[in-house]
């Protein structure tokens, strides 16, 4: 599973490139002014020796009238120009209330582990999390107490991602006219989301279905090796 990513100079050039074809394409689009600076502040940060940070936030209307405010973030971390982690998450939280702090709704992160990072511990390279920790940049602003995020388990199995992948699922989760332009866009779906299910997704699901058909092994087993 380690070998979905190995290129760390070509993943993080296809992040970079998502980033900029986000903040390209959202900047004559006040309604997400928000998405736009974010993706451009993440791109003065980028450095594609020593790894990603990425903070990216917009608004969006719930189909019950409620203000959402959406984050997604990335983070990759090199040892010796190789990844050595690499983590994303979707946070979900109220808009702007009364209150200091907004509450935070959900929060998810997709993780991928490696040999090092997981040890002993028998869990999934690539995994899913419900909660975990609040990036520091907002904490100040939410309040995720109640989602107890001390608990890290459990990992479930889940598929290798990247900034496409996860604005992609979040655009088509919470749709609204200006984000449905984004996932229709037919540079969008070919150059960017295409490219990394090719890249990414199909590399580890010919793995788990080799390692099933093959090896005779449990789904959990195969998503726990390298």
């Amino acid at each position: 599973m380690d070998s979905c990513l190995q290129d760390a100079r070509s993943v993080l050039q296809n992040e970079q490139r998502t980033l900029e074809w986000l903040r390209n394409k959202t900047a004559t689009i006040p309604h997400l002014r928000d998405l736009y600076c974010s993706a451009a502040d993440s791109l003065l940060r980028f450095n594609r020796d020593e790894g990603m940070q990425v903070f990216l936030r917009w608004e969006v209307l719930h189909t019950n009238g409620d203000a959402l405010d959406l984050h997604i973030g990335g983070l990759i971390q090199l040892e010796n120009a190789v990844i050595d982690n690499a983590t994303y998450y979707l946070c979900i939280a109220h808009g702007h209330t009364d209150q200091s702090r907004s509450r935070v709704l959900r929060k998810f992160h997709f993780d991928y582990a490696n040999s090092s990072v997981r040890g002993t511990r028998q869990s999934s390279v690539f995994h899913l999390q419900y909660a975990g920790k609040l990036p520091s940049h907002l904490r100040d602003r939410y309040d995720d107490a109640h989602l107890d995020s001390w608990l890290e388990e459990p990992r479930i199995f889940f598929l290798p991602m990247s900034l496409s992948l996860i604005m992609h699922m979040a655009f088509r989760e919470f749709p609204d006219e200006y984000t449905n332009r984004l996932c229709e866009d037919g540079e969008w779906r070919s150059v960017f989301v295409q490219r990394d299910q090719q890249s990414l997704v199909v590399p580890f699901l010919e793995k788990c279905l080799s390692d099933l058909n093959v090896g005779k092994k449990l789904l959990w087993e195969a998503a726990c090796e390298p």
